[in-house]
């Protein structure tokens, strides 16, 4: 005989937590335990006024922007329908399961707010937090599939560049012998 599913969707236990639901060696816990974001609010704090409506945090902003990022998503609409869709972004980006999502186009008139001089910086910065915390070097980089390796060392050799720092040879040599497991 075949069997009926029947879709009934109880209201989840009190005493169980997003935190509970996400897998602690999953990617972006991971990410969250290595790059500490705290310095976006020091970073935007003179673009936000005094007084008015509270805005979307920006460290909860960035870290969707890290998402859209690491994802390879390519517009504010896509990133909140898989935001939504995903526990662990979720979790990532600081937002429960009950608690409203931002909408995609408070996330336009953010990034426009901020222009490009801000995400260069922010950009900039994760890099060097991601070379910092051993996440890049010479042939991986941790939990992250091979797809994003390459972006990230474009990003890393535009840094460097900036920065007139170590040649890419010798950054990604010198990572490779101290990176930890």
């Amino acid at each position: 005989m075949m069997g009926t599913k029947e879709r009934n969707f109880p209201s989840l236990p009190e005493d169980i937590s997003l935190e509970d639901l996400v897998p602690k060696d999953s990617f972006y816990p991971r990410l969250q335990e290595r790059l500490d974001l705290s310095f976006v609010r020091e970073m935007v704090e003179d673009l936000y006024a005094a007084t008015g409506r509270p805005s979307v945090d920006p460290e909860a902003f960035f870290r969707l922007q890290l998402v859209m990022f690491c994802e390879g998503i390519r517009s504010e609409r896509e990133l909140m329908r898989i935001v939504s869709d995903r526990l662990s972004l979720r979790w990532y980006v600081g937002y429960d399961l009950f608690e409203a999502l931002p909408h995609h186009s408070s996330l336009i008139r953010i990034r426009d707010r901020f222009g490009l001089s801000v995400f260069r910086e922010f950009f900039e910065r994760i890099v060097e937090l991601c070379v910092e915390a051993g996440l890049v070097w010479a042939r991986s980089s941790i939990s992250m599939p091979p797809r994003w390796t390459p972006t990230l060392r474009q990003r890393l050799d535009r840094a460097q560049v900036l920065r007139g720092g170590a040649s890419r040879r010798t950054l990604y040599r010198g990572r490779s012998s101290r990176r930890t497991a």
